[in-house]
């Protein structure tokens, strides 16, 4: 055998890949630890690696009693054991619990009936059971004893309690344990629904975690205190939470808060206007990331105050991402014709977005119609040279008369943003532009068979742009005169549009025969342009 592979670092950075992403284990966990399994049977060397990544996560509890096959039993896939654990047994157990680093529960997770569950919980000794433990995520909380989560080497604690909530649940309890445990917890996570949570008891919590870098929080009041606490925190670089409509009086007490290092905030709240109210009390120098998401349509004047705040609120060199989503929570399906009760979002909405010249992702979805001409867009551009992400309604769609911007100006603002991964706009197919002519542009994008200076594809939305069939061979000439042949093209793509049931359907399909044209011509640099353009139409 090489040496190489009597090296314990080297083989758990081997057997490390063996191990598939959380989003995959649905599907190839068991594929995934049949093989770490085997590698563990393979000889000595290969044992302990091998099973220090087979047990470093745990999805349920339920391998545990596996690991003394004699004792449990299956019923209609709930484990529970047949007879006590022994003295000879607990070794056994503990030499894999030991090994386990995060238990990460989910709601269809596997369980144990309550019997095996203190079982396992109760061994006849005083140490933990998962003395190396360093996540704990689990949607329902099972009642695992405090003292074998709350132990020193814990850094991650996320929660999920359902509508029971009594001043008693086991939730309190670990909490207290922890406070004088968990010395290095650096991440809280918790959602609660129900109404009657001890808020005072998470507050508390809270404001005794000194390190605290990541606090994501859903279904109670902060208090003025709390909030206090977290904006002297020079650890705190993360914070996401539910805001309370009523939430005016929770400051009322504060000054101005400095929340000297947090770089990403993300909101929810029903309306626009209590994160204002929030954001107006507050500075964020270092503000990266800013996002909001809202249950209901904000007033015009309302939006124009939100932006103002975060104008004043933010550096102007730290944004580099904003984000406004406004969801659809009734379900209420949408006509293609304009609604004139609907606000247009145009461009004095967005305009004091202009002075962060380093934002990458601005990302704006709402009930509303888009008012957009090219000098608008081309104006964003300008101020934003390294945007990225440019989506202004990809979920509803702009609901113009006018039908948004012109093929002249949708191949300037290509040309300008030389960054851009994602384009989520509606042009005016109706328009024309001396195709003829595309392909002399000097310092252009046209001779190049990439647009993204990151080497990843380029994703062009056209949203609800509407077209004409006698439009269809003049468009393809022109996206294939633009190189975008490799790259991703959309339109009337999502289930707001496709409910648009009066002039979806048509526009779709005349969207799809084009789109379909274009995928088919030749890449430009395996051919010359004019035989694409000959092929494309």
């Amino acid at each position: 055998m090489q040496h190489a592979l009597c090296i314990q670092e080297i083989l758990l950075n081997i057997f490390g890949h063996c191990c598939p992403p959380e989003s995959h284990w649905t599907i190839d966990k068991c594929k995934f630890t049949a093989d770490l399994a085997t590698l563990a049977r393979t000889c000595r060397t290969f044992k302990e690696p091998a099973l220090d990544v087979l047990w470093s996560e745990l999805v349920d509890l339920t391998p545990l009693p596996r690991c003394v096959p004699q004792c449990y039993s299956v019923s209609h896939g709930c484990y529970s054991f047949k007879i006590r654990l022994d003295e000879t047994e607990w070794p056994i157990l503990r030499s894999y619990t030991r090994r386990i680093w995060h238990i990460r529960g989910h709601a269809n997770s596997k369980w144990l009936n309550p019997a095996a569950l203190i079982e396992i919980c109760g061994p006849p000794i005083t140490e933990p059971l998962f003395p190396n433990l360093r996540s704990f995520y689990w949607r329902s909380l099972p009642d695992i004893p405090p003292v074998h989560v709350a132990v020193p080497s814990l850094t991650s604690l996320d929660v999920s309690l359902g509508l029971v909530f009594p001043r008693t649940h086991p939730l309190l309890e670990l909490l207290d344990t922890v406070v004088n445990v968990c010395l290095n917890l650096k991440q809280f996570r918790i959602h609660v629904l129900s109404p009657g949570l001890d808020s005072e008891a998470i507050n508390r919590f809270i404001r005794s975690i000194p390190n605290l870098q990541i606090l994501e929080c859903d279904g109670f009041l902060f208090d003025a205190p709390t909030i206090l606490h977290l904006s002297k925190l020079s650890s705190l670089i993360y914070f996401k939470y539910t805001v309370i409509p009523d939430a005016d009086w929770m400051l009322s007490s504060c000054s101005e808060l400095v929340f000297q290092t947090l770089r990403q905030l993300e909101m929810k709240c029903p309306l626009l206007e209590p994160a204002s109210l929030l954001l107006s009390r507050t500075r964020l120098p270092a503000m990266e990331h800013l996002d909001v998401a809202l249950s209901r349509n904000p007033q015009k004047d309302v939006l124009r105050t939100y932006v103002e705040t975060v104008r004043h609120v933010c550096s102007p060199n730290t944004l580099t991402k904003f984000v406004i989503n406004s969801k659809n929570p009734l379900g209420i399906r949408y006509s293609g014709a304009l609604d004139r009760s609907l606000s247009n979002l145009a461009l004095d909405d967005l305009s004091p977005c202009m002075m962060f010249t380093n934002l990458r992702h601005m990302k704006i979805n709402l009930q509303w119609s888009v008012d957009m001409t090219d000098s608008d867009l081309l104006a964003l551009a300008s101020a934003w040279p390294y945007i990225q992400t440019l989506s202004i309604n990809d979920k509803w769609g702009w609901r113009t008369t006018g039908g948004g911007i012109t093929l002249h100006g949708f191949s300037q603002l290509l040309q300008q943003c030389r960054q851009l991964s994602t384009l989520c706009i509606a042009i005016r197919t109706e328009s024309r532009v001396d195709i003829a002519t595309m392909h002399r542009s000097e310092g252009g994008i046209f001779d190049r068979p990439s647009m993204s200076t990151t080497g990843s594809l380029l994703t062009i939305n056209l949203l609800d742009s509407p077209i004409q069939p006698v439009d269809v061979p003049m468009l393809v000439t022109f996206f294939v005169r633009l190189g975008l042949q490799s790259h991703v093209l959309l339109a009337w793509h999502g289930l707001d549009m496709e409910e648009r049931e009066d002039i979806a359907m048509q526009y779709r399909r005349d969207w799809c025969r084009t789109l379909d044209k274009v995928r088919g011509a030749l890449v430009p640099g395996h051919t010359r342009y004019d035989q694409a353009v000959d092929l494309a139409a």
